[in-house]
C-alpha cells in the first residue's frame, strides 16, 4: 500500500492486486495515529480496483491519520495490508511513512 497526500487535503491510495482476484470488494480503512485508535471504514471499492482517492481529514501538525486495506470475500478475506500513515504541517508539508505489521 503506497499513499500519496495532495491538495485538499486529499489520500491518493494504490495498492497492488497478487493472485487470483475473487473477492467481493476491498474495505478502505483509517484510524488516528494516537496508541489504542481502532480502524474504521470509510469506503469500499470494487474487486480489481487498486486505488482510492478520497477526503484525507483535517490534517494538522499535532493530528496523524494510519490508512490499510482489508481483503472482504473469496479466499483472502480479512487479509490487511501493510499500514501508512500521514501527517500535516504548517512549516513541513504532508509526510508519509511506512509501517508494516
Amino acid at each position: 500500500l503506497v499513499a500519496t497526500i495532495v491538495a485538499g487535503p486529499q489520500v491518493n491510495l494504490a495498492w497492488v492486486i497478487t493472485g487470483i482476484v475473487s473477492e467481493s470488494y476491498y474495505s478502505i480503512e483509517r484510524r488516528d495515529a494516537t496508541a489504542g485508535a481502532s480502524f474504521a471504514e470509510i469506503a469500499t471499492v470494487g474487486p480489481n480496483i487498486s486505488v482510492y482517492e478520497g477526503d484525507a481529514g483535517p490534517f494538522t501538525a499535532k493530528h496523524r491519520y494510519v490508512w490499510r486495506i482489508q481483503v472482504v470475500g473469496g479466499p483472502s478475506d480479512g487479509e490487511v495490508s501493510n499500514e501508512v500513515a500521514a501527517f500535516g504541517g504548517t512549516s513541513m508539508g504532508h509526510r508519509l511513512r511506512r509501517m508494516r505489521y
